[in-house]
């Protein structure tokens, strides 16, 4: 999903460089760019929608396995109370580890948002320069100016989500590492 967002994105780029004066006499009439493939924006939502929609369902799915692994592996509940709560233990031990998890929350409030409430579009703030610099940003709401959304969301947000994401897994294996090897040595005694 995070190539395909990529791949749309650099489709979209290409075509807002390659009609530069057309940006150009949009952004001083402040008028809306219209894609000449405006199927390519919206795949390109569709993207960023199944990127959160699956994260947090893999996220989800992992503290499902986390559970199960400690109570049919080790032979120990995740936390104390888990269950409804071994989401927080996970996010506990993750952050024991040094592992940075506000990723977590902000993509389960994106997510509830999205998913729940309300509906997105893709825009660009648009940097000037040789060549222009285009930053994806979706919107949820009607606004003249990107910044009055204040729950837009930018590719920055959703790289660090999926930066921390990724590295929360090798937190991860050395959490159940030493776990194994704290049962084994148990067991041994």
């Amino acid at each position: 999903i995070v190539r395909r967002v990529d791949s749309r994105l650099n489709e979209i780029g290409k075509v807002l460089q390659s009609d530069r004066s057309e940006v150009e006499a949009c952004l001083q009439s402040r008028a809306v760019y219209r894609l000449p493939d405006r199927d390519v924006a919206h795949e390109a939502v569709v993207d960023f929608d199944s990127f959160f929609f699956e994260s947090k369902s893999a996220y989800e799915i992992t503290v499902s396995f986390l559970e199960r692994f400690f109570s049919l592996i080790l032979g120990k509940p995740l936390g104390p109370g888990s269950g409804k709560d071994a989401g927080r233990h996970v996010e506990e031990a993750l952050r024991n580890r040094g592992a940075q998890t506000r990723w977590i929350d902000e993509m389960r409030k994106k997510r509830n948002l999205l998913i729940h409430e309300r509906a997105t579009w893709l825009a660009f703030e648009v940097t000037e320069g040789d060549p222009f610099r285009f930053d994806p940003v979706l919107l949820t709401k009607s606004v003249e100016r990107i910044e009055d959304d204040p729950d837009r969301l930018s590719i920055e947000q959703c790289r660090s989500i999926w930066q921390g994401f990724v590295s929360s897994y090798e937190h991860i294996e050395a959490w159940l590492k030493e776990e194994v090897a704290t049962a084994n040595n148990v067991r041994a005694e």
